[in-house]
């Protein structure tokens, strides 16, 4: 083989040409990423830069999923409460039934009566007291307003960060820590609670057990109320919220610190990790949010605040007055709107947590039928845990995969679908679908536990 020669003459201008146009686009693309760095600082620049791969990459999934659609997939006609449905139609009356409802397509109870005649004796420790007066705190303005019109708490002491990519849960905890003093910042939140960078889900009870390896005390409740909020607000603990955020027409899950509000306005004050700090929203707006999630909420405090906060929580403090109470909201909401599919849906959730599948079962398959947001089974598994309790192991093997089709490092979804193929008996199937969940979240102990299980 002959070395090759230098170009010469006309193909040397080519090569020369070429390289010096090279070397002037690259001047040129250095000096505008020089430019947008000076012109928007060094942190807003970071944040955007990090995010142009994954950009690109919501670009190619977001073009296979214009091809084909991401959905929820309807459940399959099943017998249930007396009555025959098939989606998208009114039920038939099996013989002996009662006469199906005419507003709604699904056969629900729909009176609340037995809970609300139930009658609870509150643990010794939970027995309702006068709470301290509020402590003193700075308010959103200087304006003179009455006592309890506006309040928030010190932001002085919080530390605003914008999260990086999927990583609201670690980055909206680490300012609820920046309030307590803490320096822990998302990254070191994140390592924690999601070793894996692409696991899509962290769940309030994964961030829970990472505040307590801190020497912190911390509440996850569901059903919240608005004005439980703001007594924790007026008593100088700051709150986070689980909310449904529309960064696209799908929306998706995220958090969101609430650190005062403006009763005048109507308003909540939030420190949000993609919209900013002294972020303002209205109560309307951010309840619409909050229903998503059945009104869950996480309390970050000290040790010697806990009687305080488990005053403040109330009868809530039990699993199943909490439970019952969120369920009355969800009736009543289903009842007000029947095309609220997240009404559906919670009344789905909180009977499933006081062990009521068939009921659960029911408004799952109505809010399946009315149409639920694909990213919905991410981040929430009611209906995992119901079909399974019902032996309805192609519904829960669907929902998985539906999950799995869109985005595969979901190990919530591999582990409810080895829990489906196990009750089938398709046990080294399982034990894929165990070791492909600890591949997206290493130590995931539901995973871990069924794994054990099958040896």
């Amino acid at each position: 083989m002959h070395d090759q020669q230098p170009p010469s003459g006309a193909g040397a201008s080519r090569g020369a040409g070429l390289t010096w146009w090279r070397v002037v686009i690259a001047i040129a693309l250095g000096s505008a990423l020089v430019g947008w760095g000076l012109y928007l600082g060094v942190p807003a620049f970071r944040r955007r830069v990090q995010y142009v791969p994954v950009r690109a990459h919501a670009l190619l999934v977001e073009a296979r999923r214009q091809r084909h659609p991401p959905t929820i997939p309807p459940p399959a006609p099943v017998t249930l409460t007396g009555f025959v449905t098939t989606p998208g139609s009114t039920p038939t009356a099996l013989p002996n039934a009662p006469p199906a409802p005419t507003s709604v397509p699904v056969a629900l109870p729909t009176s609340t009566a037995p809970l609300q005649a139930r009658t609870r004796t509150p643990p010794p420790s939970l027995t309702p007291t006068p709470l301290p007066s509020p402590t003193p705190m700075s308010l959103l303005s200087a304006t003179p307003m009455p006592t309890r019109a506006r309040v928030t708490l010190d932001l002085s002491r919080i530390r605003h960060v914008y999260q990086d990519w999927n990583n609201c849960g670690p980055a909206t905890l680490s300012m609820v820590l920046s309030f307590y003093g803490r320096d822990e910042t998302q990254g070191d939140v994140r390592n924690a609670v999601r070793p894996n960078r692409w696991d899509l889900n962290v769940s309030p009870h994964e961030l829970a057990a990472y505040v307590r390896s801190l020497g912190l005390k911390v509440l996850v409740r569901e059903g919240g109320r608005s004005e439980t909020i703001k007594r924790f607000l007026e008593h100088g603990i700051p709150a986070m919220l689980v909310l449904w955020y529309y960064p696209d027409e799908h929306g998706g899950g995220h958090y969101r610190m609430i650190v005062g509000y403006d009763e005048r306005a109507g308003e909540w004050l939030a420190y949000d990790v993609q919209r900013g700090p002294e972020y303002r929203i209205s109560y309307a707006q951010q309840d619409e949010e909050w229903q998503v999630f059945n009104r869950r909420y996480m309390i970050v405090h000290r040790a010697e605040q806990a009687p305080l906060v488990h005053r403040i929580v109330g009868e809530d403090m039990d699993d199943e007055a909490m439970y019952e109470h969120a369920l009355e909201v969800a009736l009543a909401e289903r009842k007000a709107d029947p095309e609220n599919v997240f009404a559906w849906f919670n009344v789905g959730t909180n009977h499933t947590a006081l062990g009521n599948h068939a009921e659960a079962s029911a408004a799952y398959d109505q809010a399946r039928i009315l149409g639920l947001p694909f990213r919905m089974l991410w981040y929430q598994f009611g209906p995992f845990e119901t079909y399974l309790a019902l032996e309805r192991y192609q519904d829960v093997i669907d929902l998985a995969m539906a999950n799995l089709n869109m985005v595969g490092n979901q190990e919530e979804s591999h582990y409810y679908l080895g829990r489906a193929r196990q009750a089938l008996g398709d046990l080294e199937s399982a034990r894929r679908c165990y070791q492909n969940a600890l591949t997206y979240h290493p130590g995931f102990a539901p995973a871990l536990e069924a794994l054990s299980g099958l040896e």
